[in-house]
């Protein structure tokens, strides 16, 4: 078999080549980076859009209830349980109040929010006959800022650590993390109440098998 001998220019050339080469790979593990940080801001996405507040609650319930002549004392507010024993979130505009049919204004000192299932008028406000209805649930578009933070060290860094949630509602969400580097639980906290979801998943494929979720 004959052997060719290689010239210096085809040494050079070849060396052109792999240097080429080399800054192909580059621009691929660029490329690849890439796409993973457009994954990790997709999941991030996914994850706050599943969790975010309803941004137009529907009405759920309707209760009207009428003045009666032992409600109303001279001098004297008067507190109006909401019919039917129903219930309200205090603080967050989650129920609208009217008085015959006119919507009574918290800030304009019509009624105060006593507790979830009572609201006050003050004294000598109401009078007898007086329709009080109570809307639950409040038709206007709830207002709240979105703001996310990361671990910054250790197995987890770069994912989502927190998701809080302030305005109209106020809620924090917090995500830990397996070994895999799969969701291990998720502890949601609002109105004083925090709701954990811990998350299995089969050893050999990985697939999420159960969700089991425990509120405190």
């Amino acid at each position: 078999m004959a052997h060719k001998n290689f010239t210096v220019d085809q040494v050079e050339s070849g060396k052109l080549g792999v240097t080429n080469l080399g800054y192909r790979l580059d621009g691929f593990d660029t490329s690849v980076e890439a796409i993973s940080t457009d994954v990790a801001k997709a999941n991030e996405t996914i994850m706050a859009m599943a969790s975010a507040p309803v941004t137009t609650p529907v009405f759920s319930e309707v209760q009207s209830y009428t003045v009666l002549e032992a409600d109303v004392v001279a001098a004297t507010p008067t507190p109006v349980d909401v019919p039917a024993s129903k219930t309200y979130i205090v603080g967050k505009n989650n129920m609208m109040v009217l008085r015959n049919g006119a919507p009574q204004v918290i800030a304009a000192g019509d009624y105060t929010e006593t507790d979830s299932g009572t609201v006050t008028f003050p004294a000598d406000y109401l009078k007898v006959g007086d329709v009080i209805t109570f809307v639950i649930n409040s038709p206007t578009k709830l207002n709240y800022a979105e703001a996310v933070t990361y671990y910054g060290e250790g197995a987890n860094l770069g994912k989502v650590n927190t998701i809080t949630y302030t305005g109209d509602i106020a809620r924090v969400i917090t995500y830990t993390y397996n070994e895999d580097g799969k969701i291990a639980t998720e502890a949601v906290a609002e109105d004083g109440k925090t709701t954990t979801k811990t998350f299995t998943y089969d050893v050999g494929t990985g697939k999420l098998t159960g969700v089991a979720a425990v509120v405190a």
